[in-house]
């Protein structure tokens, strides 16, 4: 079981070095569709795809029965942001910003029915991301953002619910 986190976990963390090593540190993860340019937008759903559905098995796998559907439909909804992951159109916008918001909920709620004890990691990363966030300008297609925030947000979610996992896993399992 422990596998599926590993493969989400190893995609997570090569994606963001090879995203962050390439164009810097990104406005938004979804920016990153637009900085592969037209040839590699595919990788961007690719990799929610190889990041989402071994997260779901694992989350499923080592969840109590009242956690399984936060664990499973964050990663339905993280599948759902990088489908709909060309989010300057206004009709797909809409659709994008609503699953990120409903992934990171489903994230967050996950961490508070199974452990949560762990409730303080949310803050604990919020604090010096969002520093980061104000002090990092992101990168876009179109040149330079005054910051990152909402890529240092959404890495909250992220970080947090991998930290918080893997320590469930070492309690439960």
């Amino acid at each position: 079981m422990i596998t599926f986190y590993l493969i989400s976990l190893a995609a997570f963390l090569i994606y963001h070095l090879v995203v962050i090593g390439k164009f810097g540190v990104p406005k938004s993860v979804s920016e990153t569709f637009y900085l592969w340019g037209k040839p590699g937008q595919a990788i961007v759903t690719l990799w929610s795809w190889i990041v989402a559905i071994p997260l779901m098995i694992f989350g499923s796998g080592i969840s109590p029965e009242n956690a399984v559907f936060s664990i499973f439909f964050c990663g339905v909804f993280l599948v759902g942001v990088f489908t709909a992951a060309p989010f300057k159109y206004d009709f797909i916008a809409k659709y994008h910003f609503a699953f990120a918001g409903i992934c990171a909920g489903l994230a967050f709620l996950w961490i508070f029915l199974v452990i949560p004890s762990m409730w303080w990691i949310i803050p604990t990363l919020a604090v010096p991301f969002l520093i980061l966030g104000f002090l990092i300008p992101g990168n876009t297609a179109e040149g330079k953002s005054k910051n990152s925030v909402t890529f240092w947000l959404e890495e909250v979610a992220f970080v947090s619910l991998y930290v918080s996992m893997f320590l469930y896993y070492l309690q439960c399992c």
